[in-house]
């Protein structure tokens, strides 16, 4: 079984595809602005000291934020809880939850920042991606025994970053890397070293790192070591875990029809069962 890129990259390709992406991500001139966003929420509540008024004053300065939220926080779900109708974003904390208004805000900021892009089936497909990803990250928290243990749900929002930028910013590098993977000749981390010089997860580290989001958010979208994990012995190890756990979980959930999903889910439980 071959595998020369020639046949996936054509001929006339450029000799880095990686150096190509980033340059291309750089110059966009929204991404910094995403990435400080995300920096400064992140920011905000690892803060500790009025995190929560810093948090409302945040979301203030964004009036499509803004509205998104206090949308969320009067849906009949959370309408039912509370009785009154909410018009503040201080009271759609408490109501929703700090945690929850800040993963759905990072959420809505990626969203907002993608939804124009090109390729729109593509974008849309990685961004659905990561959304589920972040609310299993967040189920997976509130089991979590380590301080912060709600940044999880961060790590798996952004675990797929990678694939998201190179299905906006470069679709027929992503449609190659995906023939690739189709034909069986390579698996995605594969694909993607042999046809753009990184990974996936290297590819989205090196743009977090760009924007500043903090060291323990770009170390989770690192891999894992092969076969059944061992129980985390530190905070990070712990977040990686989380983040490809999730990662792979919103991957079947959106691929594998719901009479199948248990069947499916077999060797992902053996591979993470004894560890979350």
């Amino acid at each position: 079984m071959s595998n020369d890129t020639s046949v996936y990259l054509g001929q006339h390709a450029p000799e880095s595809p990686r150096d190509r992406l980033m340059r291309k991500i750089s110059e966009d001139m929204a991404l910094p602005t995403l990435g400080a966003a995300v920096a400064k929420v992140i920011e905000i509540t690892s803060s500790g000291e009025d995190s929560v008024s810093k948090l409302a004053h945040f979301v203030l300065a964004d009036v499509s934020l803004t509205q998104k939220i206090l949308r969320l926080s009067n849906t009949i779900h959370y309408r039912t809880a509370a009785g009154v109708p909410v018009t503040t974003i201080s009271r759609a904390i408490f109501l929703l939850g700090f945690n929850t208004v800040k993963t759905s805000a990072l959420a809505m900021l990626l969203v907002e920042c993608f939804k124009d892009k090109s390729q729109a089936q593509s974008v849309r497909k990685e961004l659905v991606h990561a959304l589920c990803a972040s609310i299993i990250g967040r189920e997976m928290a509130q089991r979590g025994r380590y301080q912060d243990a709600e940044e999880a749900a961060v790590a798996a929002l952004f675990k797929n970053i990678g694939r998201l930028l190179v299905a906006s910013f470069d679709h027929v590098l992503f449609g190659r890397i995906e023939a690739m993977l189709l034909s069986g000749h390579a698996d995605a981390g594969n694909a993607a070293n042999l046809l753009m010089g990184c990974s996936y997860d290297r590819l989205g580290g090196l743009a977090l790192q760009e924007w500043k989001i903090p060291e323990s958010i770009v170390q989770s979208l690192g891999p894992l070591p092969m076969g059944e994990q061992k129980k985390a012995t530190h905070r990070n190890e712990w977040l990686k875990q989380v983040a490809s756990f999730s990662d792979e979980v919103a991957g079947l959930v959106l691929t594998t029809g719901s009479d199948n999903l248990s069947e499916t889910c077999k060797p992902l439980l053996l591979k993470f069962g004894k560890v979350l």
